[in-house]
């Protein structure tokens, strides 16, 4: 078997091959009672094994006609080994005999079986010969005509291997007559009486020696009268058949030509004639001669049948010792068809619940299919439609009359020419793919096919779907053109380096800052070639084979045009694309900031000299800075305070809100007041704070300096209470000198107020009195 058709129709299971689905589909299988039911027709081969020896004889003589009548002309029966054909063996050839393998005949008489409502198998004679005769038999027909025009006109008949006669040509009554009983066109029961011998002797010299033989003399008795006969028995052979037949001529010894007399030797009269007692021993002579030859002929047919017989007989041996042990494997099995009858009806009951389920989950599919959104059609491993959705008539063009339709003879509204390879490729490897395609109108969807798996995890198909994707495509097309631009006008220096670390493509930063032009050249070209770019080579190399990341990798270089510079790089691994590897290369040029940062070095060395505490943060409160008198006066470590929010190590206390106290920095450039910072050790302190906001390079940083004025204002509050001290007990002594000076005058005046008025009234008298 080649391997197309192998991999077309077999798939692999246990270390075998079994037939794909869709052939076991188009397999049959029916009940068929052999006993009464009409036989099937047209039949190649009738497989009936180990089932004649356990029917009678009457029962196989009805159901072997069936199977005759079943089979085509060329049809082929195979036989279990202990069968046989018995009384029928002449309507079939036996082919092998090992397999017991038979072919029917083509003979000029079928079988009439029981189910033409005879009830017994019997013969029928065909109609003369017409058109509706086998194609052999009208070829042999013509081989007779040819040859009985040119050699012979006398009555002749045709027969096969079974000497049973397949044409009649010329007037055979003489020779020929029906036997009684049944209807037969067998030559053996048919001949006359004397013909039997030698026609029997004749054939079968003639099938030995496949060779013309010819038989004088032969007295025939028809209607009580003996008659002399030649006979003449020629073998044929029709072309495209394995089947032989034999033409049997019957020739009237009166009609031979006869042969001049030749002229008597001079001298020689009438008593040189024969006498007719030497005739008579010349024709017994011969008589005998032929009867010996029939003899022997009869011996050696008795041998082949006694060899045949013992055959049989070692067959019919055989088949009693199969019997017995059948015999005993039936009580057997008959113990475990009743097991098995109720393991059936167990299995019957589940059987009809799983088909419930079954009608179930077809159900569920059809529903499915019908009301999913989505285009979707299910193909076979023959790449026919099985199924689609109602959204893949439009899109793929299709009809309900496509289904069992080949994959490749549909016209789909999407543009792609190998969606046959492409769905084949998935069936062949069992893996999914996807493609991105679109329609003829524009709009854009995701091809999916991914394999169909059957319930034993075997490959029968595939299952392709679309989806929509247009709107995600627009938006990634979007998203695309943003990230284009955002790469475009970044401040940072960005590179895209393929897997060769050549350039690909940068932005504008880049350009500006490195003077380079120039794309497609490798990144260590940067440097002009110098060899202090391996470690960054390597780093990026790993970065492309093993996914790594670069952060924050300084970077100390002199270029060619803009002079020494530090940068920072930070690379990631991209895939815009499937299988498409790039680096994305961020270059960060900080070297203001390192200058910025030396200065603040150097002033920070300066400022460590000062007792206050000195320090740089960020607007953020990120420290910076942190100088010696910080330490001296909060405790924590320059490494420990550098990095940390001022806020959260320090745990300030604002004397108002923090975002007015920034905005109020913001818009004077600086502020000053008075906040409480506790030390490590927990100890609060007074601080007297004074911000100073310093913008460089596009940096914005406060330089803090404070003072601890924790003392003085303890002193403050000292003098505060005690000046308080001081007024209170002045108030006191002033409120205490009020009150004597009160209570004495008040006295006094009492006193002097009591002697005007007694005055005044000795006045008023006085005045009374003078008038």
């Amino acid at each position: 078997m080649s391997a197309e058709r192998l991999k077309r129709f077999f798939v692999r299971r246990d270390g075998g091959y079994q037939i794909i689905k869709s052939i076991r589909e188009m397999c049959i299988f029916a009940k068929q009672n052999l006993a009464k039911d009409p036989p099937f027709s047209s039949l190649d081969l009738i497989s009936c094994r180990n089932l004649l020896i356990y029917l009678g004889p009457v029962l196989q003589q009805r159901v072997i006609p069936a199977m005759h009548y079943g089979l085509k002309p060329t049809g082929y029966l195979m036989l279990g080994g202990s069968e046989s054909l018995g009384a029928f063996s002449d309507h079939f050839t036996l082919i092998d005999k090992k397999h017991k393998i038979y072919q029917k005949k083509k003979t000029a008489a079928r079988l009439v079986t029981y189910f033409t409502g005879f009830d017994y198998t019997q013969r029928k004679s065909e109609e003369p010969r017409s058109s509706n005769l086998p194609e052999t038999v009208l070829t042999v027909e013509k081989e007779i005509e040819r040859l009985l025009v040119n050699r012979y006109i006398p009555a002749s008949v045709v027969v096969n291997e079974q000497l049973e006669i397949v044409q009649f040509h010329g007037r055979t009554g003489a020779f020929l007559e029906p036997a009684p009983g049944h209807p037969t066109f067998s030559l053996s029961k048919m001949a006359r009486e004397g013909l039997l011998v030698d026609l029997r002797s004749a054939l079968s010299k003639a099938k030995k020696d496949n060779s013309t033989v010819r038989k004088e003399g032969v007295v025939v008795t028809s209607n009580g009268s003996r008659r002399a006969v030649d006979l003449e028995v020629v073998p044929l052979r029709v072309q495209g058949s394995s089947e032989r037949f034999f033409l049997v001529v019957f020739l009237d010894p009166a009609q031979k030509p006869t042969v001049p007399a030749r002229k008597r030797p001079p001298g020689r009269n009438e008593r040189g004639r024969q006498s007719p007692v030497v005739r008579d021993n010349q024709r017994l002579t011969r008589e005998v001669t032929q009867l010996k030859e029939q003899f022997q002929s009869l011996i050696e047919e008795h041998e082949t049948t006694l060899e045949e017989f013992k055959t049989a007989n070692e067959e019919v041996l055989s088949a009693n010792e199969e019997l017995q042990s059948t015999n005993e494997e039936l009580e057997t099995a008959k113990e475990e068809l009743h097991s098995s009858n109720e393991e059936l009806t167990t299995l019957n009951e589940e059987l009809q619940n799983r088909n419930i389920e079954l009608s179930t989950a077809n159900d569920d599919l059809l529903n499915l299919i019908a009301n999913v959104n989505i285009p979707m059609v299910m193909v076979g491993s023959d790449m026919r439609i099985r199924r689609f959705s109602p959204p893949a008539e439009s899109l793929l063009n299709l009809s309900p009359a496509d289904v069992s339709k080949h994959l490749g003879e549909i016209r789909p509204n999407i543009d792609i020419d190998d969606l046959e390879q492409f769905v084949r490729e998935t069936i062949d490897t069992a893996n999914p793919h996807e493609r991105e395609v679109h329609e003829k109108g524009g709009r854009w969807y995701m091809l999916r096919v991914r394999p169909y798996k059957m319930w034993d995890a075997k490959i029968d198909g595939a299952v392709i779907s679309f989806q929509d994707i247009d709107a995600l495509k627009r938006t990634l097309d979007q998203t695309r053109n943003y990230a284009d631009a955002l790469f475009e006008n970044a401040r940072e220096a960005i590179l895209l380096l393929d897997r060769s670390l050549r350039v690909v493509s940068a932005n504008s930063a880049f350009y500006h800052t490195f003077h380079f032009d120039q794309e497609g050249q490798l990144i260590h070209q940067l440097g002009d070639g110098q060899g202090n770019l391996a470690k960054l080579r390597a780093l990026l190399e790993d970065v492309i084979e093993n996914n790594s990341r670069i952060d924050d990798f300084e970077l100390r270089h002199s270029f060619q045009h803009i002079g020494e510079r530090f940068i920072v790089l930070n690379a990631r691994r991209i895939e815009p694309q499937v299988g498409r590897q790039l680096i994305l290369l961020a270059i960060e040029d900080v070297t203001e900031n390192r200058r910025q940062n030396d200065a603040l070095k150097r002033q920070a060395a300066l400022l460590d000299l000062a007792h206050d505490a000195v320090l740089v943060r960020g607007m953020e409160g990120t420290i910076h800075f942190w100088s010696r008198g910080a330490e001296e006066m909060y405790g924590w470590k320059k490494e420990e305070a550098v990095g940390k929010l001022k806020q959260a190590l320090l745990n300030t206390r604002f004397p108002k809100p923090w975002k007015e106290i920034n905005e109020e920095m913001i818009r004077a450039g600086h502020w000053e007041g008075e906040l409480v910072h506790l030390r490590r050790d927990g100890v609060a302190r007074i601080i007297q704070s004074r911000w100073a906001l310093q913008r460089e390079a596009g940096t914005t940083v406060v330089l803090e300096l404070n003072s601890d004025v924790t003392e003085k204002k303890l002193s403050e509050g000292r003098l505060r209470k005690l000046s308080s001290y001081l007024i209170r007990v002045q108030d006191e002594e002033r409120r205490r000198i009020a009150r004597e000076l009160h209570d004495s005058t008040g006295q006094k005046l009492t006193f002097v107020k009591m002697g005007l008025d007694s005055l005044s009234k000795q006045t008023d008298l006085e005045r009374h009195a003078s008038t």
